[in-house]
């Protein structure tokens, strides 16, 4: 393929070996040699088809004329982590994605006829660039996708397209394929770029998105790459099986463990052997800029728990059996049990491990106590305190780290959060919302500290006759009702859009944007309006407590409404005042982030 791409492999290697750097033929030809073919369970020759000739010779080589030293202990560390996690990427996905795309532009088009008959003139008629002189324009496009191997093998794994178009004086494209090419995977293969083991890392490369416009060019880049993929598999490095049977998923997603070694005919001839845990929280690099915690490590890496094993394998006389590997106690999923809702006290747990220390905690810290020792434990709920509770515990085996469990729970009923209120929608009520606080089973409303209604949802629409009328101040409240009692209550104060004015601010509160609005169906039945329904908005002024303009905004386009954002000023009460062209209308708003 790499051939097959004529002038651009020629470049790249004229380039290359002018500089004396390692050109690209020569890598792939060290990457095709014998030693290397011997490794690949699945390699893909010059035309595209399967040969395994070399794999194969290796491995029946191996069982029929190799055999373990005599007279030595033999041992073995696998990368592979215990817990039997995979590479944490979903099979058939994308490892490698890249797409180019190059389009000159006018004057681009001009420069390149010149740079073309320059150029051409030294090389000859062999010279690439000799459709440049062609009067028109010019695109390159590229594009390369390789993917996982799929669960049961089929799937698309390779794709390349290189293409190359001259559109003939602006009008008439005439494209030459460099290069375009799919390949299926044959059916019946395991996705062994994601099972566990040791994986090899893709160094020193982040994934990117360019997109750049001028007078002479466009230029589009996008290139993805999967920081890993599955090099050593478990098995593999333990030798399962003896090189005498056929693996198939299951003994690649077992767990491996030195403590308990596995059972012929799956067995390993290694006399012992650990496997990959991570013992001191170490993290790494999972895709581009993203950074989590360590399961498999890299190929031939080591990593605490097994430079410790290999000291003590190192470290034992005579019949000492040597160190034990065992941390699966430690392998997900580990839960926290216990009831979702605490009203006063109740028993929370993780499962018991041997010599396992816990630490209990809970955020915020003055929410909860606990009491009781081990991995049971029970947590009372601070009588002055409700709300959202994280609790925690932190589990740590000698040898082995630590993991640290979390669970979500609600202690006491929660008390609701901020109030949103809507005037006059629907019309001749004020429209009362909150989140809906998690295990409510109603929502008592209040009005100036008096309650009003209860409600089994989060909303209520409170009926402005007997209750508010335009231009006033009220306290909207509202406390939730569940299992473990009544919550606090939320409440908000909120004046009422001017009675003689026909202006609608909503919503109010606000964050950002607010609807301003000059309607006669804007005041209630109690109110009086002397604005016209053809009113419309050229202007609106926000001024300060202190009568300080905070905001200005003229509208080139008058409408009965407009919006403005209030995303700029800090929390306060504000006037509002909107001008129609001939009368001046004040409302108040409030600004709540």
């Amino acid at each position: 393929m790499y051939i097959a791409s004529g002038p651009l492999a020629l470049t790249a290697q004229f380039v290359t070996t002018v500089a004396n750097w390692l050109n690209p033929l020569q890598t792939l030809r060290l990457a095709d040699q014998p030693a290397a073919r011997q490794m690949l369970m699945n390699r893909i020759d010059i035309n595209y088809n399967t040969s395994n000739t070399d794999y194969q010779n290796f491995q029946t080589e191996l069982r029929t004329q190799w055999a373990f030293a005599t007279g030595i202990r033999n041992v073995a560390i696998s990368n592979g982590n215990e817990c039997a996690i995979d590479q944490e990427y979903t099979p058939g996905s994308s490892l490698i994605y890249f797409n180019l795309d190059i389009k000159t532009r006018l004057l681009g088009d001009l420069l390149d006829m010149v740079n073309g008959s320059v150029i051409s003139s030294w090389m000859g008629a062999a010279s690439p660039f000799i459709t440049y002189i062609v009067p028109g324009s010019n695109r390159f496009h590229a594009t390369l996708d390789i993917r996982f191997l799929a669960n049961g093998g089929s799937n698309q794994v390779f794709y390349i397209n290189i293409a190359y178009t001259k559109k003939i004086l602006w009008f008439v494209p005439a494209t030459h394929t460099i290069a375009n090419k799919t390949y299926n995977a044959p059916s019946g293969l395991l996705p062994l770029d994601t099972y566990p083991g040791g994986f090899y890392h893709i160094q020193d490369v982040d994934g990117f998105s360019n997109l750049l416009n001028n007078s002479v060019f466009s230029f589009s880049a996008n290139f993805n790459v999967k920081r890993r993929f599955a090099y050593v598999h478990t098995p593999s490095a333990l030798c399962i099986g003896g090189g005498n049977q056929t693996l198939t998923s299951t003994q690649y997603t077992a767990r491996y463990i030195g403590a308990t070694p596995p059972a012929a005919p799956f067995n390993t001839p290694f006399v012992n052997f650990t496997t990959a845990f991570n013992a001191d929280g170490s993290v790494w690099d999972f895709e581009n800029a993203t950074t989590r915690r360590l399961n498999n490590e890299p190929h031939e890496w080591f990593f605490i728990r097994s430079a410790n094993w290999l000291a003590d394998e190192l470290n034992r006389t005579g019949t000492d059996p040597g160190p034990v590997s065992n941390c699966t106690a430690l392998c997900p999923p580990i839960s926290i049990t216990g009831p979702a809702s605490l009203c006063t006290s109740a028993t929370y747990s993780v499962p018991a491990i041997t010599g396992a220390t816990y630490i209990w905690t809970a955020i915020p810290g003055n929410s909860v106590t606990f009491s009781g020792t081990g991995n049971s434990r029970t947590a009372t709920r601070n009588a002055n305190y409700s709300g959202n509770v994280t609790l925690t515990v932190t589990i740590t085996v000698n040898g082995c780290g630590s993991v640290t469990p979390t669970l979500p729970i609600v202690a006491g009923t929660a008390t609701p959060g901020p109030i949103s209120w809507t005037w006059n929608a629907p019309p001749n009520r004020v429209h009362l919302y909150v989140d809906a606080v998690p295990n409510a089973t109603s929502y008592q409303w209040y009005l100036n500290g008096t309650l009003k209604s209860t409600t089994s949802s989060n909303t209520y629409d409170l009926p402005m006759s007997g209750n508010v009328s335009c231009g006033n101040f009220y306290y909207f409240g509202v406390k939730a009702v569940g299992s473990c009692g009544t919550s606090q209550e939320s409440y908000v104060g909120a004046t009422m859009p001017s009675c003689d004015e026909g202006l609608m601010i909503s919503p109010n509160p606000a964050a950002d944007n607010v609807k301003v609005e000059l309607s006669a169906a804007n005041v209630t039945i109690a109110a009086k309006t002397n604005s016209s329904t053809t009113a419309a908005i050229r202007e609106v002024v926000v001024y300060d407590k202190l009568g300080v303009v905070r905001l200005r905004k003229k509208f080139s386009q008058a409408n009965a409404v407009q919006t403005v954002s209030l995303s700029s000023l800090p929390n306060d009460v504000y006037t509002l005042q909107v001008f129609d062209g001939q009368t001046w209308r004040t409302g108040k708003i409030v600004v709540q982030h």
